[in-house]
């Protein structure tokens, strides 16, 4: 049996039939807020017309996000300048040329840069925050990370320490209660976690609405 808790969208990305039954010898929890309720907290902390996103076009789950994004920001009248990463010799994306990707986002009037959970975008935060945050563009990051450790202004998350036990509780549904993991649903968790780091928001001169402060988790670093 397979239990996954790092899958963005296990569906479309076809390792899932549906979410209440695989049709197959696997399982999980989804370790990432739906695109939906991220792109309403970017509204409610600052309106966009413009979003700016960075993606490996290697990796099936940031596709399928990408697309998403696109749809959702449509219905609300809004546009999404979704960017590639170039890829090397051997086909992997590599990091040549992000500043440049940013600062044309920045020309083009996007108001968010949209961090969304990409293994790739995860292992170049140091150099894309600093430049978004240069250039004055506020960003968005879908995984806990993004905000604790990648610089990001404000991210909407599920806790690993929460998604781990999710998917640990469904490893004991296979494993001692004997279900085959087709029967047990995959699942997103049902409560999130809004970090606002407010050491980015003063540079930015971007500050959240009050009424974010009474259920926000502010970090200063």
């Amino acid at each position: 049996p397979v239990v996954f808790a790092l899958v963005s969208a296990p569906v479309r990305s076809k390792i899932a039939r549906s979410d209440t039954s695989s049709g197959r010898n696997v399982t999980g929890a989804v370790h990432v807020v739906p695109t939906d309720v991220h792109m309403r907290a970017m509204q409610a902390y600052k309106p966009f017309t413009s979003l700016g996103v960075l993606y490996s076009p290697t990796e099936e789950n940031s596709r399928v996000i990408v697309e998403e994004t696109k749809a959702i920001c449509a219905k609300m009248g809004a546009s999404v300048m979704a960017m590639p990463f170039k890829l090397n010799e051997a086909g992997r994306p590599t990091a040549d040329g992000v500043e440049e990707m940013i600062r044309q986002m920045r020309d083009k009037g996007v108001n968010w840069l949209y961090l969304l959970p990409d293994t790739f975008l995860g292992s170049i935060y140091d150099r894309v925050t600093p430049t978004a945050l240069a250039l004055g563009i506020p960003t968005f990051a879908a995984a806990e990370r993004g905000v604790r450790e990648g610089g990001a202004l404000v991210g909407l998350v599920s806790r690993y320490y929460s998604v781990g036990q999710l998917a640990a509780a469904k490893a004991v549904e296979i494993l001692v209660e004997g279900k085959a993991p087709k029967d047990v649903p995959i699942e997103t968790l049902k409560r999130f976690s809004l970090i606002i780091n407010m050491r980015v928001a003063r540079t930015l001169q971007i500050y959240p609405p009050i009424t974010m402060l009474n259920y926000a988790e502010i970090v200063t670093s």
